[in-house]
């Protein structure tokens, strides 16, 4: 075997290193709130947020500056994308309400500016994700609830998994068809 070019002038880094978010709870922080247009065309309300308190508070902010150095278009993780009409509409007020119940004396008054620095609760849970040859799990905040509920304790969502029999994973394969396999 040939020494990799640029080996000697890497650090080493292993598999596990990264410090993970576990599926459940967390309290949450809003550091900037948005109104957008979706692909279709409808309204919706953008949050950006982060982990606020605890052992992971800051958590989003460290993944992009880690993913900032290998990236300068890095995207923030911690973005959270709610629809605000149609049949969406009680989805978006649960929300508001969710943020209202956690941050005593705050009533939403449709000015989405204001939400910057509002704490809510949120339930994360693990999905799975496929691109550039590669699947993962990653965590993902998938329902808004109020800070007591999270202080209550919360179940952590179950797991949500690709549709193995989509489109999205056609092609992919973790092995080249000629790779020996040694454990066989």
């Amino acid at each position: 075997m040939e020494k990799p070019q640029g080996y000697d002038n890497v650090q080493a880094k292993s598999f596990g290193e990264y410090e993970t978010l576990e599926p459940g709870g967390y309290i949450c922080k809003i550091i900037k709130a948005e109104e957008q247009k979706s692909k279709s065309g409808k309204s919706m309300l953008v949050l950006f947020y982060d982990i606020s308190e605890g052992e992971h508070a800051g958590y989003f902010r460290r993944v992009f500056d880690r993913m900032k150095e290998k990236n300068a278009d890095a995207k923030w993780k911690g973005t959270y994308y709610q629809l605000t009409e149609g049949n969406s509409t009680e989805y978006f007020k649960g929300l508001i309400t969710s943020i209202q119940e956690s941050n005593n004396g705050f009533k939403f008054n449709f000015d989405e500016k204001a939400l910057k620095g509002k704490l809510f609760g949120g339930a994360f849970g693990l999905e799975e994700w496929a691109g550039n040859g590669k699947t993962g799990m990653e965590p993902v905040l998938r329902f808004v609830c109020s800070v007591d509920s999270v202080k209550k304790g919360i179940n952590p969502p179950k797991d949500k998994l690709l549709d193995k029999s989509s489109s999205v994973l056609d092609g992919f394969n973790l092995m080249d068809d000629d790779d020996d396999l040694p454990f066989i």
